[in-house]
């Protein structure tokens, strides 16, 4: 496994734009001064240089793996840790419930209640950059 050229000081690697890491940055929620965008530019050229000396990487042989281990994946019981909260309790605690009824059977009339709750925004108003 040898990669072609010194990986640490790759001059080849791709330089992103400021307009580019400005753009990263508002898809990741995340406001920039002038100088943290010019750190965080060098941070990920830094980042897209090392994806290419990997990608330079003879792997001819190697086998791919889904662990960097040999030990198998330990699962744990799919228990629930404690008691359950019940459904009067969430629809009191939640700012707000929708209730929306559905048809689920054919001529018979059988229906439905399906209970949603609002849920307030943690990342401001969810869109797109």
């Amino acid at each position: 496994m040898e990669a072609t050229g010194d990986c640490s000081t790759d001059s080849n690697a791709p330089e992103l734009t400021r307009d580019e890491v400005a753009r990263i940055a508002r898809l990741c929620k995340l406001e920039l001064n002038a100088e943290e965008l010019e750190d965080a530019r060098d941070r990920l050229t830094a980042v897209l240089g090392h994806f290419r000396c990997l990608a330079a990487l003879d792997l001819e042989g190697v086998e791919p793996m889904a662990h960097a281990h040999d030990e198998p994946c330990r699962l744990r019981p799919d228990d629930v840790g404690g008691p359950l909260v019940d459904g009067d309790t969430l629809r009191a605690m939640a700012p707000r419930v929708f209730e929306s009824h559905v048809q689920t059977g054919g001529d018979d009339g059988e229906s439905r209640t399906d209970v949603f709750f609002h849920v307030p925004s943690a990342l401001g108003d969810g869109g797109g950059a």
